[in-house]
C-alpha cells in the first residue's frame, strides 16, 4: 500500500526538474482513473456521447502533452479539484466557440441571454456530477485491485462469488455463506473469516486509491466524505 509521502499526486506536484518520467507516469495513472469523471461530466454538459468522448480525449491528450507536471503545485490540494478546475476551462471554451459557430459568424462575445435553448447548453453542470462519477470510479479502482489480489490466491474461491459480499455490492447474486462453503468445500466459519478479511482489504484499498488523489494528509477525510456523499447520489 502507498504511504502517503509517495502517493502520486504529492508526486506529481512536489517534483521540479528531477525524475520527470516517473512523475508523468503517475500523472498518467491520474489520468486513468479520472477520466471517467472527466467523460460523464461532459456528456451531461454537451448531452452528445459521441462529442463528449471526443472532448475528452482532446483533454487529456493535450492535458499530458502540455507536461502539467511543471505547473502543478502541491497547494493546489486535492488532483479531484486540480482536474475538474481544468476540464471546466476547456468545456466553457469550447462551449463558447460552439455557440459563436451556431451563429455563423464565428464572433465570440454572443451574450448568454441571446441564446435560444437550441443553440445548446451554455454552462457547465453542477460539480456534483464529476463527483458522483469520481466516486463510481474510485470504488471500481479499488474492486479492480481487490479481485487482483484474490484471484492471485491458490485454489481459492472466485472473486465472482465473493464479490456480492462487500459493502454497496449486496444487490448482487450469490450464494449464501452455507451455500458457497459447501459448494468449494470449506466451513463456513473459514468462509466468514476469509469475507471478513477481504472488507477489510477493500477499505484499505479505497484509503490508500483516495490518498493517491490529495496533496495533503489534511484532505483525505474531506475526500472520505466526499466519497461518501458521492456514492449515496448514484443509489
Amino acid at each position: 500500500m502507498a504511504k502517503f509521502n509517495q502517493t502520486r499526486w504529492s508526486l506529481v506536484s512536489a517534483i521540479r526538474g528531477q525524475n520527470q518520467h516517473t512523475a508523468q507516469e503517475a500523472l498518467e495513472e491520474l489520468c486513468r482513473i479520472y477520466r471517467p469523471a472527466v467523460l460523464s461530466f461532459a456528456q451531461r454538459a454537451l448531452r452528445d456521447a459521441h462529442e463528449a468522448e471526443d472532448l475528452t480525449q482532446d483533454f487529456f491528450a493535450d492535458f499530458l502533452r502540455r507536461k502539467r507536471i511543471e505547473v502543478a503545485d502541491k497547494s493546489a490540494g486535492k488532483f479531484r479539484t486540480y482536474m475538474l478546475a481544468h476540464f471546466k476551462f476547456v468545456l466553457l471554451d469550447y462551449l463558447k466557440a460552439k455557440r459563436a459557430g451556431s451563429r455563423g459568424g464565428g464572433q465570440m462575445d454572443v451574450p448568454i441571454e441571446e441564446i435560444d435553448d437550441h443553440e445548446g447548453p451554455t454552462t457547465c453542470p453542477d460539480d456534483g456530477e464529476f463527483d458522483r462519477a469520481w466516486a463510481m470510479e474510485i470504488v471500481r479502482e479499488s474492486v479492480r485491485l481487490l479481485e487482483a489480489e484474490e484471484s492471485a490466491k491458490k485454489g481459492g474461491i472466485p472473486f465472482s462469488d465473493l464479490k456480492g459480499f462487500l459493502p454497496g455490492f449486496q444487490n448482487l447474486k450469490r450464494a449464501s455463506y452455507s451455500q458457497l462453503a459447501e459448494k468449494y468445500g470449506v466451513t463456513e466459519g473459514a468462509l466468514r473469516v476469509r469475507v471478513a478479511r477481504m472488507r477489510d482489504r477493500f477499505g484499505e484499498f479505497l484509503n490508500s486509491v483516495l490518498s493517491d488523489t490529495v496533496g495533503h494528509v489534511s484532505d483525505l477525510e474531506s475526500e472520505r466524505i466526499a466519497l461518501l456523499g458521492g456514492m449515496l447520489k448514484s443509489i
